[in-house]
């Protein structure tokens, strides 16, 4: 999945009139959009407290200003905070919330994949498939990429590895001539090549593996960096070469422990 800050970025470029045809934001509006950009760097930086109290004044001023837009892209994002934090129930209730304002926007679709997302790790397959399955029929710019990767991980997660492999490869189709889509494309590459060596396909699976992760450095991305390696171990398990497998594991672990975990009081996911 594409990271939080790139989908923000890109939200908030259609909100605020990259297109000549949309107004210039008025001060308020730029206020509510520096404080979403704000509450992205505390997070980065791990401060989740600082990050919520910012989206919180953006969704008092967004409501003052009785803005849909600014109101479904600040609550998806404390959505999204609340989630990676584990406060789940907190997060559905502001999607519910979010739903509301978001119908007819640009970020409903957003705010579908994130149901989605946080369906699928509380366990509601049907609803999370249901949902994602919403998020893209509803994109209607670039992000086709992501939708039909958390399609393919759904289908993975309940055991339809053959669905799951056709998702990926279509994932795989929209981010080859995209760069801004580097990271996407590395997610599909990671869930094809996992497919593959699944299946018996080790040394493609591999191939597309290492291909992974040439991307996931170029983008700096400790966390991806990590998940191909171990995807990389599993190949080599599943291949019966546990001395190879041993070596990923011991390199992704080294790479896990360079990465700071996001402490809200409660455990952190980072499924997206």
């Amino acid at each position: 999945m594409i990271s939080i800050k790139t989908i923000i970025v890109s939200a908030i470029c259609l909100l605020t009139g990259c297109a000549a045809s949309r107004p210039e934001p008025g001060l308020m509006q730029r206020r509510i959009i520096s404080l979403n950009e704000r509450s992205l760097v505390s997070l980065e930086k791990n401060r989740p407290d600082d990050s919520r109290r910012l989206l919180e004044e953006a969704s008092r001023l967004a409501a003052s200003l009785d803005d849909d837009q600014q109101q479904a892209l600040t609550l998806l994002n404390l959505a999204r905070l609340e989630r990676k934090c584990g406060n789940y129930p907190q997060a559905e209730q502001l999607l519910a919330q979010g739903e509301y304002h978001a119908r007819g926007t640009i970020f409903f679709a957003d705010l579908a994949q994130e149901l989605a997302i946080l369906k699928l790790i509380t366990g509601d397959d049907s609803e999370a498939l249901k949902w994602a399955e919403t998020a893209l029929k509803r994109e209607t710019g670039d992000n086709k990429a992501r939708r039909l990767n958390l399609l393919a991980r759904i289908y993975k997660h309940q055991g339809d590895l053959d669905n799951a492999l056709v998702f990926a490869e279509k994932a795989l189709q929209k981010t080859d001539s995209t760069v801004r889509l580097a990271g996407e494309k590395a997610n599909a590459l990671r869930m094809v090549g996992r497919l593959k060596a699944i299946k018996g396909d080790f040394d493609n699976g591999e191939k597309i593996l290492q291909e992974a992760l040439l991307i996931d450095r170029s983008l700096e991305n400790p966390t991806k960096i990590a998940a191909d390696l171990e995807a990389l171990a599993e190949t080599s398990q599943l291949r019966g070469d546990l001395e190879r497998s041993k070596d990923y594991l011991l390199r992704a672990a080294r790479v896990k422990e360079q990465i700071h975990p996001l402490i809200c009081g409660s455990a952190s996911d980072d499924s997206n």
